[in-house]
């Protein structure tokens, strides 16, 4: 790792640059150009290594990549990680710069082959710059019709072989590639071949990009959080097992938060035994909500017998924190006996840490077509969005009531009731049944109609 510090002002906002060697030097060109950032270089020869390099980065505001191919490659990394990213991007304008460089060192009509992410591009380049070229001339490849699905899978061996076989055979004399490492391994052989000319206006501009995104991350870790908890007896007594009291089920309540929360940075206070409030940030909550610290959490309460309601609430004011948490609270409270904690944000939106996809879905809307789904079924706009998301899921397979309940975490007569008020309207419909057991009665299987 490489340390690039372009230090202007007291905010920094560090920048991860995931890049080859040389492209790295283009970016760090211009990087005094921006003030108040600080690059941090991660490189590599191949593009597919940029997935290894997100998951074992130190932490950074914002990830900056060279180009679309290591961004789309890495997308599932930079999810996992939680940090904004942007990418320089291989345009129109880089491949007009590219063709202009060519024209003028060597023949425009010269028998070249050229990688593109976008045909398209090219197409437009050609038809604005209005001149006459022998297109006959020219070898395409189109490396990706839909950048987010097939960069991911390319195989940069083949693009390769796309150049050097032309060459061989005498239908090209150049080759001007997309990809760093194409022009170097072709070069290599002896191949004349040149990467597609990033402009430093979009490389300053991606910079640029990348400060603001790295400053809205920033001040959104900053947003004050309030959480309010609640913790629930199992309701066997013979759970508590022998000799245990309530005295000190309550110390252990507090001694496992306590323990939770002196790795972030949040502060607890203790309004009862059995229920407490913690503030801190949205950082410090999404330091706490992590999948890992959670389980911990949940398998020390199984172990004294109790369960959690917790409600988060972010807000830029403590009013806004506390009244979110109080509206969190009040959904993650409806099932005592199961755990649930519930993150409210400052749009509106609730967010559940406990489930995979860790899915948001709002609590308010302005899609008329929302509400008047949710006015006509009498269903609040959160169970709407969570119907619909559990049924894009699902697919086509459908889903059963079972299945229903379970994901919107509310007893089985519940999830039978809002179904049959979906159905009562034509939102939903029977499109089959399964038989899980060799007894019992066959289930049915729905699918949402809107």
């Amino acid at each position: 790792m490489q340390l690039v510090e372009v230090k202007v002002g007291n905010q920094m906002i560090n920048i991860a640059v995931i890049s080859s060697a040389p492209f790295f030097k283009n970016i760090h060109k211009y990087a005094d150009t921006i003030q108040n950032i600080q690059l941090h270089a991660y490189t590599y020869e191949f593009p597919s290594e940029s997935q290894s390099i997100v998951t074992k980065m130190p932490f950074a505001d914002v990830i900056l990549f060279a180009g679309p191919l290591p961004y789309y490659i890495s997308q599932k990394e930079i999810e996992a990680r939680g940090i904004p990213a942007v990418f320089i991007p291989s345009d129109e304008y880089a491949l007009t710069t590219s063709l202009f460089h060519a024209f003028v060192h060597f023949d425009k009509n010269m028998m070249m082959s050229i990688d593109t992410y976008t045909k398209s591009f090219l197409d437009h380049v050609i038809t604005e710059i209005d001149m006459k070229l022998n297109r006959n001339r020219w070898h395409v490849l189109e490396l990706a019709k839909s950048q987010r699905e097939d960069i991911k899978t390319m195989d940069i061996n083949k693009v390769i072989d796309f150049h050097k076989e032309l060459y061989q055979v005498g239908k090209t004399q150049f080759a001007l590639t997309s990809v760093d490492i194409v022009a170097t391994k072709l070069n290599a052989m002896g191949i004349p071949a040149k990467g597609v000319i990033i402009p430093g206006k979009s490389i300053i501009d991606t910079l640029q990009q990348a400060k603001t995104a790295g400053e809205l991350q920033i001040s959104k870790n900053a947003e004050l959080s309030i959480g309010m908890v609640v913790f629930h007896q199992k309701e066997s007594p013979e759970l508590l097992g022998a000799g245990a009291t309530k005295s000190t089920t309550s110390f252990n309540l507090e001694e496992t938060l306590l323990e939770m929360l002196n790795k972030t940075e949040i502060t607890l206070q203790v309004m009862n035994p059995n229920e407490f409030i913690i503030y801190g940030t949205r950082k410090s909550v999404e330091d706490f909500t992590d999948i890992n610290n959670i389980q911990t959490f949940l398998t020390k309460l199984e172990q004294i017998h109790m369960t959690v309601s917790i409600g988060f609430g972010y807000g830029s004011t403590a009013k806004e924190a506390e009244n979110n948490a109080e509206s969190a609270l009040s959904l993650a409270n409806k099932s005592p006996q199961e755990n649930s904690i519930l993150i409210n944000n400052s749009n509106k939106e609730l967010i559940n840490p406990l489930q995979k996809d860790k899915a948001t879905f709002s609590i308010k809307s302005i899609d008329p077509a929302l509400l008047a789904i949710a006015k006509k079924t009498n269903t609040s706009i959160t169970t709407v969005t969570k119907l619909m998301h559990f049924s894009k899921l699902k697919g086509s397979k459908g889903f059963t009531t079972a299945e229903l309940s379970t994901y919107l975490e509310t007893s089985r007569r519940s999830g039978e009731r809002i179904l049959k008020r979906f159905t009562t309207h034509g939102l939903t419909q029977k499109i089959g049944e399964e038989q899980p057991y060799k007894q019992g009665r066959p289930r049915s299987v729905y699918r949402l109609t809107f």
